[in-house]
């Protein structure tokens, strides 16, 4: 603890600001005539001030895979930073040069703040006493210390006052990347010695993110107001009433998020977070998805009766078990059916080929009564390599996904996710048993294992049950990828609105249209996954 003061200590500096008469109003002794000429002008100043703070502006937001990044200017001159932009968090977090120094965080997280002679504008308050306090995410805690400074997001600016949060130390489960969080949290009114972040004290109101597969992103600041929106039914996270998910252009609801108890605002809720990079919700409703993509999808559906047959021989035959675990592995490779007279070439015993995938089937080596659609779902993602071929568009493969949502005053949305949004495509490593002849003659089997890529569902188990919103799913980056999500926190409660049609760009500051050749790549198919998923362990028994 004593190390952690002394280091904590080197952050004290000799400059102060002087913001007290940079943030008030100040006329020149002839800027007019008399006392009301002078209000006047006062209040057309501070009118022209305001609507300058008001322009529209935007931020690319650079895709990092597994999350995607805005480019924050810091300090004076500034020091740019690639930030995470964080819709499930509230503050502006930067990684200090005294973490990286200390070696309290690594190399590869990238550029650090350094405030004590390179930024005019940097202070930290009651230097003599300085505070650090704990936070903590889903990935980690971090110790931070408030500073003060100026920053900048496209073409607005603002001076952090004592809100600028500098991270010393971590324990982070993050690994690549990671200069710090650029917050959008939900506002909260109600908590007024809460440490603001930079939309509160710039002063703005509306902002929209989208995410673009095969360029930058926009992160859009000041934008105009919109009707109709969604009034948030969280409290703690922008949140919505989750009413279910419909498969297929039929919208087949799923038996999920029906039971609303007297006492409770929805059945389920849910938060949609920028800085998640998978859709999270209740294991067994997860299960029930998948149950019911399979059901729509001709390939699952008919892998499925294949699958269970081939378990029904090897119970009547269980001397043949290793061949028939052979078939399954041809059969998921093919992405379909082996007519029953295609023989497979077998090797003596019960070989372990297929293993890994008779362990997925079942949980265990034990032979299975049956397989579960689900199961065959994810079965046939791993295998995508090789049925799928050179293209990754699944889009004519799969069932889309609607996801129906309301807010408080009842007004529903339906958002709708194609497949190339809900499935990502990534690499995982394969192992391949082979037979080779040694010296002519002698069989042995060599094992070898290679990178391949496979399919992903881009769904993960999470548990987060809450009294009055029941089970809470996070909507993460399939939904900035495919619509964009505008917020509006003026109002109480804060709303939020969908816009479907495809990402814009930012270039210095302004939206501009996507250009032709980014729609192209982006209609090519499924995003590729490069980086671990970021996934938030949020305290279950926080409300929504």
């Amino acid at each position: 603890m004593a190390r952690w003061l002394s280091l904590l200590a080197a952050l004290r500096v000799a400059q102060t600001y002087a913001g007290s008469s940079q943030l008030q109003e100040e006329l020149p002794d002839d800027f007019c005539s008399s006392e009301e000429d002078c209000r006047l002008e006062l209040r057309q100043l501070r009118a022209k001030r305001l609507a300058d703070d008001e322009a529209p502006t935007c931020a690319p937001l650079e895709n990092h895979g597994s999350f995607s990044s805005a480019k924050v200017g810091i300090g004076t001159p500034p020091q740019e930073f690639k930030l995470v932009a964080d819709t499930g968090s509230d503050n502006l977090i930067v990684q200090s040069c005294l973490c990286k120094e200390s070696g309290a965080c690594p190399e590869d997280y990238g550029t650090c703040f350094r405030g004590t002679g390179r930024s005019s504008t940097f202070a930290i308050q009651d230097q003599e006493q300085l505070h650090s306090f704990v936070m903590s995410f889903g990935s980690g805690d971090i110790l931070v210390v408030k500073a003060s400074d100026e920053a900048t997001v496209g073409t607005a600016k603002t001076f952090m006052n004592n809100s600028l949060l500098l991270m010393v130390k971590q324990a982070l489960k993050i690994r690549g990347p990671f200069e710090g969080i650029l917050g959008l949290g939900r506002p909260h009114k109600d908590r007024p010695d809460a440490t603001p972040g930079f939309l509160k004290l710039a002063g703005i109101h509306r902002f929209s993110m989208c995410f673009n597969d095969a360029g930058p992103g926009v992160l859009g600041l000041n934008i105009p107001r919109f009707t109709p929106g969604l009034q948030s039914v969280g409290t703690m996270h922008w949140g919505l009433d989750f009413r279910g998910i419909g498969v297929g252009s039929g919208d087949v609801r799923l038996n999920m998020c029906q039971n609303k108890t007297p006492g409770m605002d929805s059945a389920c809720g849910m938060i949609p977070d920028s800085g998640t990079t998978l859709i999270t919700g209740p294991k067994d409703d997860i299960a029930k998805l998948f149950d019911g993509i399979c059901d729509l999808w001709p390939r699952c559906k008919e892998m499925h009766t294949a699958l269970a047959s081939e378990f029904r021989q090897m119970r009547r035959r269980p001397g043949r078990r290793g061949q028939r675990f052979r078939r399954i592995r041809s059969m998921l490779e093919a992405g379909k059916p082996l007519p029953e007279m295609v023989e497979v070439e077998e090797h003596e015993g019960d070989a372990p080929v297929g293993l890994a995938d008779k362990d997925m089937i079942t949980g265990d080596a034990e032979l299975p009564q049956g397989v579960s659609k689900a199961s065959t779902m994810v079965l046939l993602m791993k295998h995508c390599y090789t049925w799928l071929g050179n293209s990754s568009d699944l889009n004519g493969e799969l069932p889309p996904l609607s996801f129906h949502v309301a807010g408080t005053a009842g007004y529903q949305e339906t958002l709708v996710l194609e497949p190339n949004s809900y499935v990502f495509m990534s690499t995982a490593p394969i192992a391949h048993q082979v037979v080779e002849h040694l010296m002519g003659y002698l069989p042995i089997e060599v094992v070898t294992v290679t990178q391949e890529n496979v399919c992903m569902p881009a769904f993960s188990p999470l548990r987060y049950n809450t009294l009055k919103n029941g089970p809470i799913w996070i909507m993460g980056t399939p939904l900035f990828y495919s619509y964009q999500v505008q917020h509006d926190r003026e109002p109480e409660p804060p709303t939020m609105h969908f816009v479907k049609g495809g990402c814009t760009s930012c270039v210095d500051g302004k939206e501009e249209p996507t250009t032709k050749l980014l729609q192209r790549k982006v209609a090519q198919g499924m995003r590729t996954l490069t980086h671990d998923p970021v996934v938030k362990d949020i305290n279950p028994d926080l409300p929504l």
